[in-house]
Protein backbone atom coordinates (compact mmCIF):
# COMPACT_ATOMS: atom_id res chain seq x y z
CA UNK A 1 0.00 0.00 0.00
CA UNK A 2 1.33 3.61 -0.79
CA UNK A 3 0.18 6.30 1.88
CA UNK A 4 -0.15 9.01 -0.55
CA UNK A 5 -2.67 7.09 -3.06
CA UNK A 6 -5.46 5.56 -0.45
CA UNK A 7 -8.33 7.58 0.37
CA UNK A 8 -8.90 8.55 3.97
CA UNK A 9 -11.98 5.51 3.61
CA UNK A 10 -9.29 3.46 2.26
CA UNK A 11 -6.61 4.45 4.76
CA UNK A 12 -9.41 3.78 7.57
CA UNK A 13 -10.14 0.30 6.42
CA UNK A 14 -7.10 -0.97 5.36
CA UNK A 15 -4.41 0.50 7.10
CA UNK A 16 -5.63 1.61 11.30
CA UNK A 17 -5.85 -1.10 13.37
CA UNK A 18 -3.92 -3.33 10.41
CA UNK A 19 -0.80 -2.46 8.59
CA UNK A 20 1.89 -1.48 11.57
CA UNK A 21 5.04 -1.22 9.38
CA UNK A 22 5.92 2.43 7.43
CA UNK A 23 9.09 2.24 4.99
CA UNK A 24 9.89 6.34 4.48
CA UNK A 25 12.59 6.35 1.17
CA UNK A 26 14.44 9.30 2.31
CA UNK A 27 17.28 10.72 -0.26
CA UNK A 28 18.09 14.48 -1.86
CA UNK A 29 18.17 16.39 -4.85
CA UNK A 30 22.07 16.91 -5.46
CA UNK A 31 24.71 16.60 -8.33
CA UNK A 32 25.73 12.77 -9.54
CA UNK A 33 28.70 13.37 -11.88
CA UNK A 34 27.65 14.53 -15.73
CA UNK A 35 25.54 10.98 -16.07
CA UNK A 36 22.97 10.57 -13.41
CA UNK A 37 19.81 12.27 -12.54
CA UNK A 38 19.86 14.70 -9.91
CA UNK A 39 17.31 12.55 -7.90
CA UNK A 40 19.47 9.41 -7.65
CA UNK A 41 19.39 9.19 -4.35
CA UNK A 42 15.21 9.87 -4.28
CA UNK A 43 14.92 6.78 -7.04
CA UNK A 44 16.75 3.78 -5.50
CA UNK A 45 15.44 4.23 -2.35
CA UNK A 46 11.91 4.10 -4.05
CA UNK A 47 12.55 1.46 -5.73
CA UNK A 48 13.91 -0.89 -3.07
CA UNK A 49 10.67 0.35 -1.29
CA UNK A 50 8.44 -0.87 -4.20
CA UNK A 51 9.89 -4.13 -4.23
CA UNK A 52 9.73 -4.92 -0.19
CA UNK A 53 5.89 -3.70 -0.01
CA UNK A 54 5.49 -6.18 -3.24
CA UNK A 55 6.47 -8.79 -0.52
CA UNK A 56 4.01 -8.17 2.06
CA UNK A 57 0.83 -5.64 0.52
CA UNK A 58 -1.09 -6.00 3.62
CA UNK A 59 1.25 -5.11 6.55
CA UNK A 60 3.80 -2.05 4.78
CA UNK A 61 2.82 1.01 3.95
CA UNK A 62 5.22 3.00 1.77
CA UNK A 63 5.16 6.65 2.64
CA UNK A 64 6.01 9.91 0.17
CA UNK A 65 9.44 10.54 -0.21
CA UNK A 66 11.20 12.61 1.85
CA UNK A 67 13.02 14.26 -1.16
CA UNK A 68 15.37 16.96 0.14
CA UNK A 69 18.57 16.31 2.51
CA UNK A 70 21.95 17.62 3.66
CA UNK A 71 24.32 17.78 0.91
CA UNK A 72 26.90 20.16 1.95
CA UNK A 73 30.09 18.57 0.26
CA UNK A 74 27.85 19.05 -2.86
CA UNK A 75 25.96 22.12 -2.97
CA UNK A 76 28.27 24.92 -5.28
CA UNK A 77 27.12 21.61 -8.35
CA UNK A 78 24.34 23.21 -10.68
CA UNK A 79 21.08 21.69 -9.54
CA UNK A 80 21.91 20.88 -6.04
CA UNK A 81 19.15 21.75 -2.73
CA UNK A 82 21.25 21.29 0.90
CA UNK A 83 19.08 21.41 3.30
CA UNK A 84 20.40 22.15 6.87
CA UNK A 85 21.12 19.22 9.15
CA UNK A 86 18.96 20.41 11.56
CA UNK A 87 16.40 20.62 9.34
CA UNK A 88 16.43 17.35 8.16
CA UNK A 89 16.48 16.12 11.76
CA UNK A 90 13.24 18.00 12.71
CA UNK A 91 11.78 17.10 9.43
CA UNK A 92 11.85 13.44 9.81
CA UNK A 93 11.03 13.30 12.92
CA UNK A 94 8.10 14.92 13.06
CA UNK A 95 6.72 12.86 9.64
CA UNK A 96 7.79 9.71 11.80
CA UNK A 97 6.16 10.63 14.66
CA UNK A 98 2.79 11.34 12.91
CA UNK A 99 2.60 7.99 11.32
CA UNK A 100 3.56 6.62 15.04
CA UNK A 101 0.05 7.97 15.87
CA UNK A 102 -1.47 6.33 12.91
CA UNK A 103 -0.60 3.08 14.47
CA UNK A 104 2.91 2.50 12.79
CA UNK A 105 4.62 0.39 15.40
CA UNK A 106 7.62 -0.49 13.17
CA UNK A 107 9.35 3.38 11.35
CA UNK A 108 11.65 2.30 8.89
CA UNK A 109 13.68 5.18 6.61
CA UNK A 110 15.10 3.53 3.90
CA UNK A 111 17.98 6.21 2.97
CA UNK A 112 19.65 6.82 -0.14
CA UNK A 113 21.89 9.83 0.45
CA UNK A 114 25.06 9.50 2.93
CA UNK A 115 24.49 13.38 4.71
CA UNK A 116 21.13 12.16 6.08
CA UNK A 117 22.83 9.34 7.95
CA UNK A 118 23.30 11.79 11.33
CA UNK A 119 20.56 13.77 10.90
CA UNK A 120 18.29 10.49 11.02
CA UNK A 121 19.61 9.19 13.21
CA UNK A 122 18.85 12.28 15.62
CA UNK A 123 15.30 11.74 14.34
CA UNK A 124 15.13 7.95 15.44
CA UNK A 125 16.35 8.62 18.53
CA UNK A 126 13.48 11.06 18.82
CA UNK A 127 10.59 8.78 17.65
CA UNK A 128 11.69 6.11 19.80
CA UNK A 129 9.97 7.53 22.74
CA UNK A 130 6.65 7.47 21.25
CA UNK A 131 7.36 3.46 21.87
CA UNK A 132 8.21 2.64 17.96
CA UNK A 133 10.51 0.43 16.50
CA UNK A 134 12.73 2.24 14.25
CA UNK A 135 15.38 1.53 12.14
CA UNK A 136 17.56 3.32 9.87
CA UNK A 137 19.00 1.69 6.56
CA UNK A 138 21.16 3.18 3.99
CA UNK A 139 21.43 0.46 1.28
CA UNK A 140 24.77 1.25 0.13
CA UNK A 141 26.29 1.14 3.36
CA UNK A 142 24.54 -1.75 5.11
CA UNK A 143 24.65 -3.94 2.64
CA UNK A 144 28.14 -3.24 1.32
CA UNK A 145 29.66 -6.73 1.13
CA UNK A 146 26.52 -8.38 -0.77
CA UNK A 147 27.29 -5.17 -2.85
CA UNK A 148 30.96 -5.99 -3.32
CA UNK A 149 30.71 -9.53 -4.16
CA UNK A 150 28.81 -7.92 -7.43
CA UNK A 151 31.11 -4.75 -7.97
CA UNK A 152 34.75 -4.35 -7.96
CA UNK A 153 34.22 -0.64 -5.73
CA UNK A 154 31.11 1.74 -4.81
CA UNK A 155 31.37 5.66 -4.91
CA UNK A 156 29.03 8.44 -5.17
CA UNK A 157 27.61 7.94 -8.55
CA UNK A 158 30.11 5.30 -8.95
CA UNK A 159 30.01 1.82 -10.26
CA UNK A 160 27.53 0.52 -7.63
CA UNK A 161 24.90 3.30 -7.46
CA UNK A 162 25.05 3.87 -10.99
CA UNK A 163 24.40 0.32 -11.58
CA UNK A 164 21.65 0.14 -9.35
CA UNK A 165 20.61 3.44 -11.20
CA UNK A 166 20.72 1.51 -14.80
CA UNK A 167 18.38 -1.35 -13.28
CA UNK A 168 15.57 1.02 -11.99
CA UNK A 169 15.67 4.22 -14.54
CA UNK A 170 18.06 3.35 -17.33
CA UNK A 171 16.39 6.24 -19.51
CA UNK A 172 17.60 8.61 -16.93
CA UNK A 173 21.08 7.29 -17.27
CA UNK A 174 23.62 8.65 -19.84
CA UNK A 175 26.58 6.07 -19.86
CA UNK A 176 28.31 7.99 -22.35
CA UNK A 177 29.14 11.07 -19.79
CA UNK A 178 30.08 8.31 -17.09
CA UNK A 179 33.58 9.32 -15.59
CA UNK A 180 36.27 8.19 -13.04
CA UNK A 181 37.26 9.74 -9.85
CA UNK A 182 40.90 8.68 -9.48
CA UNK A 183 40.78 10.46 -6.03
CA UNK A 184 40.73 8.83 -2.98
CA UNK A 185 40.97 10.45 0.84
CA UNK A 186 43.64 8.72 3.05
CA UNK A 187 41.16 10.39 5.84
CA UNK A 188 37.29 10.38 5.26
CA UNK A 189 36.56 12.16 8.48
CA UNK A 190 37.58 15.59 7.34
CA UNK A 191 35.73 18.74 5.94
CA UNK A 192 37.28 21.58 4.08
CA UNK A 193 36.70 23.13 0.96
CA UNK A 194 39.59 23.17 -0.39
CA UNK A 195 39.41 19.39 -0.94
CA UNK A 196 36.21 19.08 -2.23
CA UNK A 197 37.50 19.75 -5.91
CA UNK A 198 39.16 16.36 -5.89
CA UNK A 199 37.47 14.47 -3.36
CA UNK A 200 34.15 14.91 -5.69
CA UNK A 201 35.94 15.07 -9.14
CA UNK A 202 32.84 15.51 -11.75
CA UNK A 203 30.50 15.58 -8.76
CA UNK A 204 31.42 11.32 -8.23
CA UNK A 205 33.48 9.22 -6.62
CA UNK A 206 35.03 6.03 -7.56
CA UNK A 207 34.16 4.78 -11.27
CA UNK A 208 31.32 4.99 -12.85
CA UNK A 209 32.30 3.71 -15.81
CA UNK A 210 32.32 -0.23 -14.75
CA UNK A 211 28.88 0.36 -14.20
CA UNK A 212 26.29 -2.35 -15.71
CA UNK A 213 22.51 -2.89 -15.98
CA UNK A 214 23.22 -6.78 -14.99
CA UNK A 215 24.86 -5.56 -11.73
CA UNK A 216 22.26 -3.25 -10.74
CA UNK A 217 19.69 -6.07 -10.91
CA UNK A 218 22.12 -8.08 -8.40
CA UNK A 219 22.64 -5.38 -6.22
CA UNK A 220 19.00 -4.80 -6.09
CA UNK A 221 17.86 -8.53 -5.45
CA UNK A 222 20.66 -8.87 -2.68
CA UNK A 223 19.13 -6.13 -1.01
CA UNK A 224 15.86 -6.81 -1.14
CA UNK A 225 16.75 -10.14 0.33
CA UNK A 226 18.13 -8.52 3.10
CA UNK A 227 15.75 -6.09 4.36
CA UNK A 228 12.90 -8.82 3.96
CA UNK A 229 15.12 -11.02 6.16
CA UNK A 230 15.67 -7.91 8.40
CA UNK A 231 11.98 -7.33 8.47
CA UNK A 232 10.76 -11.20 9.06
CA UNK A 233 13.48 -11.02 11.66
CA UNK A 234 12.35 -7.14 13.10
CA UNK A 235 8.47 -9.03 13.54
CA UNK A 236 9.43 -12.26 15.04
CA UNK A 237 11.81 -10.18 17.79
CA UNK A 238 14.82 -12.03 16.31
CA UNK A 239 17.20 -8.87 16.58
CA UNK A 240 19.44 -9.87 18.78
CA UNK A 241 22.06 -12.75 19.00
CA UNK A 242 21.84 -14.32 22.56
CA UNK A 243 25.78 -15.49 23.51
CA UNK A 244 26.53 -18.27 25.19
CA UNK A 245 29.86 -17.97 26.69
Amino acid sequence: MYWQQLSTKEFADRVVGRADTVLIPVGSVEAHGPHLPLGADNLTPEAICQRIERGHPDRIVVAPTIAYGHTWELAKWPGTISLSSRLVADYATEVGQAMVAWGMCQVIFVNGHGGNVGPLTEAMERIAESSARVLLINWWLDFSADILSVTTGQGHAGEDETSALLAVCPDLVDMTAAQQNPNRMRWTGMKAQDILDRKFRHALTGNAKLASQAKGEAILNLVEQRILQLLDDLWADRLFDERRD
